[in-house]
């Protein structure tokens, strides 16, 4: 295991470079998110986590972030999507599109069966609010997919 002090040094390294990528996400993210900077930030802040974790970028009706948010750690198989609390919080900062990301900490990119569903559901639900889910990209330290690229969120 790793000294406390190693940990701590590494988490506020990750916690700097996070922060000095967000400017870069201000630009217009419609299009799909294989943009290299949207791609590294979502890999620096997930792709290595030992727990699986999922992270909402809310978007404005052009694009534009106007909130990026944790909505749910889990352990190391899995965390819990809920398309209810993401669209309620959509609702909440007028986010009329998203960007859903998490981890594998498996280091397969992959998405599963689960994520598949969990990403219909969640489709399902903000369609009903007129807010469009841009992607989900899954990240894990073999590489990463985007469910919009693989054609599984439709047009």
């Amino acid at each position: 295991m790793a000294h406390p002090a190693i940990i701590r040094q590494v988490m506020a390294t990750q916690a700097v470079m996070e922060t000095s990528l967000r400017p870069l996400l201000t630009a217009d993210l419609g299009s799909p998110p294989s943009g290299q900077v949207l791609v590294r930030y979502l890999w620096l802040c997930l792709a290595h986590s030992d727990v699986e974790r999922v992270r909402v970028l809310f978007l404005d009706g052009r694009g534009h972030l106007l909130r990026d948010e944790e909505i749910a750690r889990g352990d190391n198989r899995h965390a819990v999507l809920d398309p209810r609390a993401i669209v309620r919080r959509c609702l909440d900062l007028g986010a009329q599109r998203l960007v859903v990301a998490h981890n594998h900490p498996s280091g397969d990119p992959a998405p599963s069966v689960t994520d598949r569903r969990a990403t219909d559901s969640l489709v399902a639900a903000a369609r009903l609010f007129n807010i469009q889910v841009v992607d989900h990209v899954v990240l894990a330290s073999g590489g990463w997919s985007s469910m919009r690229a693989l054609g599984w969120l439709g047009k």
